[in-house]
């Protein structure tokens, strides 16, 4: 018996009856292939790495997509190395332990940089990490307190800026001025207001939950999002008590929370014609801008309506990414979900169920895989190329058909 009936005498009686669960309980997804397919999801397109203790906040991968980074409650960085074309494997000798949550990682030209609930920007050796060894701490900069821990950090590195976040509603702006290296200097000096000689800090106006610098060379702007019910966006070029636009999601929900975004990337002219900003927001929806214009694209949903499914009773988005063709937007939410989404025409390809809240999500370099960050302490990599050709119906199909075959062998 599944989903409340006896296993069907044809497939398309079964199929039917299924696929009817389904529609109104999709969240039995998930439990319907762990039956079929045991921990080995493979076949439908995704597989998951474990090793933390604690749920994972953020991950990433490095400039040439060979290794990924963790960050977890469990309080640390767990690193992993590309063994085949959909294949990590722990470097456990590389690990690094925190004294406290650890909200954010980041590869970068300065190396690895985290974030973590003490409130510490920290800089280690990525050379180390390619040795197979622990990277070493190359620069510790406290910017915060156990009460206002650091949540995101985000990287300008034509004028070597980095922003970060934290919960007492501002934007912190720093500059990196010589190499961070174990041989070389290591300066992080404070951007300074012109009219004030003050460190710069962009006051958001509620807690920030994320920064985000966009990635046109010719930009010097960031975004700050998160309580408030507003993306800001402002120019780091400028003193911090400037005006900044505002990308403001169409939601009738009251005090909504964004928390994240995702530009998409330069085109290969650089314009910034048509660039588009994406938020990840707490009543389950996403939303697009055209940035130049400011013209609200698109509002799509996230979280199907059945929260009540859930020990939370939330179905917010905790993640949002542009791939990097600008094909994919990427959706990560409270309602076990990876989502996503044809940046042609905003239709839904593909939807990816788990056993818990998903957080932050990273697209590899190429743009052939995709990492997820779980509260229940895994990472899961999903294999991009294979949606075009495997979107939901012909996952779904096929399971249906596995599905029929495992629990009734003598009635194909």
């Amino acid at each position: 018996m599944i989903g409340g009936f006896e296993v069907a005498l044809s497939y398309e009686d079964f199929s039917k009856k299924m696929r009817s669960r389904l529609d109104a309980f999709p969240e039995i997804t998930y439990y319907l292939q762990t039956l079929v397919y045991g921990n080995d999801f493979t076949s439908q397109g995704y597989t998951f790495l474990e090793g933390h203790q604690g749920g994972v906040y953020d991950v990433t991968f490095n400039k040439d997509g060979n290794f990924l980074a963790s960050a977890s409650r469990d309080e640390t960085v767990r690193f992993w190395r590309k063994t085949g074309d959909f294949s990590f494997q722990p470097i456990e000798s590389s690990s690094l332990k925190f004294n406290s949550y650890v909200w954010t990682v980041r590869f970068s030209q300065y190396g690895i940089v985290t974030g973590d609930a003490g409130g510490c920007i920290n800089f280690w050796n990525e050379e180390d990490l390619l040795a197979g060894k622990e990277p070493g701490l190359i620069k510790s900069l406290t910017i915060g307190s156990p009460n206002n821990p650091v949540f995101r950090i985000s990287f300008d590195p034509t004028r070597n800026y980095i922003a970060a976040s934290t919960l007492n509603e501002e934007v912190q702006l720093w500059k990196i001025t010589l190499s961070l290296s174990r041989q070389g200097g290591k300066i992080v000096a404070p951007v300074k207001d012109i009219e004030t000689g003050e460190q710069k800090r962009f006051s958001h106006g509620g807690e920030v939950y994320d920064v985000n610098f966009n990635p046109l060379s010719s930009s010097s702007y960031f975004v700050s999002a998160g309580m408030g019910n507003v993306v800001k966006y402002w120019d780091a070029e400028l003193d911090s008590n400037q005006t900044p636009r505002e990308f403001v999601p169409e939601s009738s929900a009251k005090d909504l929370i964004v928390y994240k975004t995702s530009f998409s990337y330069p085109d290969s002219s650089g314009s910034a014609e048509n660039q588009m900003l994406a938020s990840a927001n707490s009543d389950g929806t996403i939303s697009v801008w055209r940035i130049s214009t400011g013209e609200l694209l698109q509002t799509l949903t996230h979280s199907f309506n059945k929260t009540a499914v859930y020990s939370s009773g939330r179905k917010a988005v905790f993640g949002v990414a542009f791939s990097p063709d600008n094909r994919i937007l990427a959706s990560t939410g409270d309602d076990r979900t990876v989502k996503l989404w044809s940046v042609h025409d905003w239709k839904q390809l593909r939807t990816y169920w788990h056993r818990d809240a998903l957080n932050r999500l990273s697209f590899g370099p190429d743009g052939k895989l995709l990492a997820s960050a779980s509260a229940d302490g895994s990472v899961w990599l999903y294999q991009i190329d294979a949606i075009w050709d495997n979107g939901d119906d012909v996952v779904i199909e096929q399971l249906l058909r596995d599905s029929y075959h495992f629990l009734n062998p003598e009635g194909a």
